[in-house]
């Protein structure tokens, strides 16, 4: 209610765009400009339709007092519009793409049912503009039912594949990283392990599928054509088009894919299935028959076309070191696999741990408690192993983080350089408690920071002696 108060236009063009929505056809592979033509007839649509089924409602209305059978035509119009109306209250802040979504366009079809319900219905003296409002609507579903068609011959092969990697996902979640199970459930990909583990052991969704398992093959000697990369990014030493060897930061990739192609040429057919062999233990599963249409021209035979596969994995599964990476070729008929003579090398680098930061020094003087005399105070501490520099706070309160505080009064000095001994003056001779530490600082940047819950060493300024 909120964004509808502060946003009432937005709201109104969702409202608007969401009655319309299926004479949204986005690009269909046209400019880009075509996508806003399409959201403006949309938009447009909807506004008409929103006339239409004001008077048609209207009418039924007035005409529902003498024939009830009418009802049924008014309740589904008003069940669709306060549907929409919500719809755009709970959801227009997402913006007005989210009201032409496929998913929603149902919503909008079954109002535009009604509207032709309750057209065709009503009895009116006016027979011209009921041919023409019955014939709009008309036109309307058969344009919205081309469109819809249209949207889904263009649009559906990128929704098949994408739908496809979720499902590879997540039959194989055992083997995924982290980063790759949020495509399924971006808050928490822990739920998603779950989810699937309930999946597989009731055999449900992706699991209710044979699966080939590379144990029930048998070698099969020949050999077969493929082709097969390393995603490149995050790579030292892997080149393209030459990829025999390769260096991978683990701190930077956390998931390792694999695209390529391979081809049963024995049986003149696309492979049963392709399997990533590591080190000759480890068979990871690809998702086979991705469209290559590159392939069946480089082959001379378009049986070849839908042979293309996508890997992923997590690093974390291969582990540090230097692999190998092959593959297995399943044959056409599924009972075997072929060797590829193509291998890939590895070399799977996490990074150093960095040193353990120095400890922190032993103050040596003053001692806790201790009267000073004079302006002046000697700081002296024990030398630290690894250190390279030296930082002093001193405070009245007793808490070094107190950053007010230290400037009202001596902040002491920062980064000492390598010493262990600091003259210091300034210090007030009325008798004021000062509190003082000193951490340690090594070459990388590190620090041993004092342990703030404990009481700081401590020193009274006396008076002169």
């Amino acid at each position: 209610m909120n964004f509808l108060i502060r946003h009432p236009g937005q709201t109104i063009l969702y409202f608007l765009a969401a009655i319309g929505s299926l004479t949204y056809y986005g690009d269909l592979g046209m400019a880009k400009v075509a996508g806003y033509w399409s959201l403006g007839m949309a938009k447009a649509t909807g506004l008409l339709l929103l006339f239409i089924g004001t008077y048609i409602g209207g009418t039924i209305v007035w005409q529902t007092k003498t024939r009830l059978n009418l009802a049924l035509s008014l309740s589904l119009i008003l069940f669709i519009l306060g549907s929409l109306l919500l719809m755009a209250e709970g959801r227009a802040l997402l913006g007005i793409h989210d009201a032409v979504d496929s998913r929603h366009t149902t919503i909008a079809t079954l109002g535009i049912v009604g509207l032709y319900l309750g057209m065709i219905s009503l009895e009116t003296k006016y027979v011209s503009v009921k041919r023409l409002l019955v014939g709009f609507l008309l036109t309307f579903i058969i344009l919205g039912i081309g469109l819809s068609y249209a949207g889904a011959i263009h649009e559906g092969p990128e929704w098949r594949d994408n739908k496809n990697l979720d499902a590879y996902y997540l039959s194989t979640f055992r083997v995924q990283s982290d980063q790759t199970l949020r495509s399924l459930f971006v808050f928490n990909p822990q739920i998603a392990r779950e989810g699937a583990e309930v999946l597989e052991k009731h055999r449900l969704n992706v699991f209710s599928r044979p699966s080939l398992e590379p144990e029930e093959l048998t070698p099969v000697e020949g050999s077969t054509q493929s082709n097969y990369w390393v995603n490149r990014a995050y790579m030292e030493n892997c080149p393209a088009g030459q990829q025999d060897s390769c260096i991978i930061n683990a701190e930077w990739q956390a998931t390792l894919t694999i695209q390529g192609w391979a081809v049963d040429q024995q049986a003149q057919n696309t492979a049963g299935g392709v399997f990533i062999n590591i080190d000759g233990q480890i068979d990871i599963p690809a998702l086979y028959g991705r469209d290559r249409p590159d392939v069946a021209t480089l082959l001379m035979d378009n049986r070849y076309r839908f042979s293309g596969f996508f890997a992923s994995f997590s690093t974390a599964l291969v582990g540090e070191g230097q692999h190998v990476l092959s593959l297995k070729i399943v044959t056409a008929d599924k009972k075997g696999y072929y060797e590829a003579d193509q291998k890939i090398i590895l070399e799977i680098r996490y990074p150093e741990a960095p040193p353990p930061p120095p400890v922190a020094p032993t103050l040596v003087s003053p001692a806790d408690d201790a009267t000073v005399s004079g302006d002046t105070v000697t700081f002296q501490w024990e030398p630290v192993d690894g250190a390279t520099s030296y930082a002093l706070i001193v405070n009245t309160v007793n808490n070094p983080f107190s950053m007010q505080t230290v400037k009202l009064f001596r902040a002491g000095a920062y980064s000492l350089g390598d010493v262990n001994t600091y003259l210091d003056k300034g210090y007030f001779k009325d008798g004021t408690t000062y509190y003082w530490w000193v951490w340690a600082q090594d070459a990388a940047g590190q620090s041993s920071w004092p342990e703030v819950s404990a009481k700081g060493r401590s020193f009274i300024n006396g008076a002169n002696k």
